[in-house]
């Protein structure tokens, strides 16, 4: 009738229940006090027995206001960036640095022995380290350094890509004409290089001229 009324599954119920239920010490008169099968299973509270307040057995009690209380409480923890302030990096710095840098320990293997204690995510510890807000640097993580960098994670105005045709100004085959027009005397060298990534098949040519 409950998970009815609060158009909520049977189950759902039961576990809340069960998480947030209190032990009713003034209960317990004896060392060893009997267990009733009713706190053994669903509903595993003794509100609403007829027999409550004569009993003597070990007794669990469910408080609304307490358990809401308990929810909204882990409810704030959980959501607390406790890692983001100068308090929660240094303490992120001090654990995780010493493990990766001197015990060249992988992230991985650091986030499965030091996860909860770091609270945060993999992807915002890799950010935390592009940021340069740890002591690490990517050249510690040896993985890091083999990937190449995404695009996504090129910034506006890095020369890194050739999407970016700023670092072009000034330094095309036009400015080199004009430059040459205004200085006949000056000596220039040529150079061809091939521009290209390593394992891949396709190369670029690339022809430099030196002045």
């Amino acid at each position: 009738m409950i998970a009815t009324a609060l158009n909520a599954s049977a189950s759902t119920v039961s576990r809340e229940l069960k998480k947030h239920r209190i032990l009713d010490e003034y209960s317990s008169f004896h060392s060893v006090t009997p267990t009733c099968s009713r706190i053994m299973k669903a509903p595993w509270i003794c509100n609403g027995c007829p027999r409550f307040s004569a009993c003597r057995k070990r007794k669990y009690r469910y408080i609304p206001a307490q358990a809401h209380s308990t929810y909204e409480s882990t409810l704030h923890l959980s959501r607390e960036k406790i890692r983001t302030g100068e308090k929660g990096l240094r303490f992120l710095d001090n654990l995780v640095t010493p493990l990766i840098r001197d015990q060249r320990q992988t992230v991985a293997h650091v986030f499965s022995t030091h996860g909860e204690q770091m609270g945060i995510s993999r992807s915002t510890f890799y950010r935390y380290v592009n940021d340069n807000k740890l002591t690490i640097r990517n050249i510690d993580l040896p993985k890091r350094v083999r990937y190449p960098l995404s695009k996504k994670n090129i910034k506006r105005g890095d020369n890194t890509t050739i999407d970016n045709q700023s670092c072009r100004v000034g330094r095309d085959y036009t400015a080199f004409q004009e430059f040459i027009a205004q200085h006949p005397k000056a000596n220039i060298a040529e150079m061809d290089s091939v521009i290209g990534k390593k394992g891949v098949g396709e190369k670029g040519a690339s022809n430099s001229t030196i002045t």
